[in-house]
């Protein structure tokens, strides 16, 4: 698996954290001139933002192998965001040759100096045993370190470890309690797992209006099974009107995501 795709497109976060908040506004033009004499000067935030143009092709000639040069050179200075970027390269093998080690080695090294988006990715690494042996008890500890940091996908992955008693207790609780910072950061599985505990009293007290909120949250955002959810609940479960109009709308809708229960309730209630 790419380890830096788990769960949402976490390399996009990645790029926009380079180009946008730890470089400069996205609005400002690229003076690429004034990037190559720093660059050349040795500014290792300059080598970032250069060793990006050249891995989208903005303002270059597309060339990952310059691209992962400059990398390269500013993670060498201690640049989080260059050796999240190389780390990056190396599992892609995108102008170097693809190096699961190294790949680890350079998160890790992003990892150590707070990098939130490192740290999530380093846990994910522990918890996958990619490129080092598997243990969910470091996968914890890096997932909480960026957690804390307001990661919403952290905070999700430790909300599950929490959930599955995985690395650490099992402590509904607390399940509960990152799966709700991670829903309210618009996380779309972690509202559904939120409106799930919810439901059933896991965790949380039982509350069928929050549940109904949460899972509506992420059907409204396309996940499949709060779509199929949502349904059920509009037929079924106490606490909201009965409506089969209602239902099929959602059954629709995740019958056309794939999902097959979905297909043979709307089918039953056309």
């Amino acid at each position: 698996m790419n380890i830096f795709e788990k769960g949402i497109s976490w390399k996009s976060c990645v790029l926009i954290l380079a180009l946008c908040s730890f470089l400069v506004s996205c609005s400002k033009p690229i003076d690429r001139q004034n990037i190559e004499m720093l660059a050349d000067q040795g500014d290792a935030s300059s080598q970032l933002k250069l060793g990006r143009m050249y891995e989208e092709g903005k303002g270059v000639t597309q060339d990952y192998a310059k691209a992962a040069e400059l990398y390269r050179k500013s993670a060498e200075q201690g640049n989080d965001v260059a050796q999240l970027s190389l780390a990056i390269m190396y599992e892609e093998g995108k102008g170097v040759n693809k190096d699961d080690n190294k790949a680890f080695e350079w998160t890790k090294r992003s990892a150590e100096q707070n990098n939130k988006y490192a740290q999530m990715s380093l846990g994910t690494m522990y918890e996958e045993g990619f490129s080092v042996s598997q243990d969910n008890v470091k996968a914890v500890e890096w997932y909480k370190k960026s957690a804390e940091q307001g990661y919403h996908q952290a905070q999700f992955s430790l909300g599950n470890m929490y959930d599955r008693g995985e690395g650490v207790a099992r402590d509904l609780e607390k399940a509960a309690e990152w799966y709700q910072k991670s829903a309210e950061q618009g996380n779309e599985v972690a509202q559904f797992n939120i409106g799930s505990m919810y439901d059933k009293g896991e965790g949380v007290a039982r509350d069928f209006n929050k549940a109904v909120e949460w899972t509506e949250k992420s059907a409204k955002q396309g996940y499949t099974d709060a779509q199929y959810n949502l349904g059920i609940m509009s037929l079924e479960k106490e606490g909201i009107n009965t409506n089969s109009a209602q239902a099929k709308v959602w059954f629709k809708r995740a019958c056309d995501n794939g999902h097959q229960d979905s297909c043979n309730n709307y089918s039953l209630l056309k």
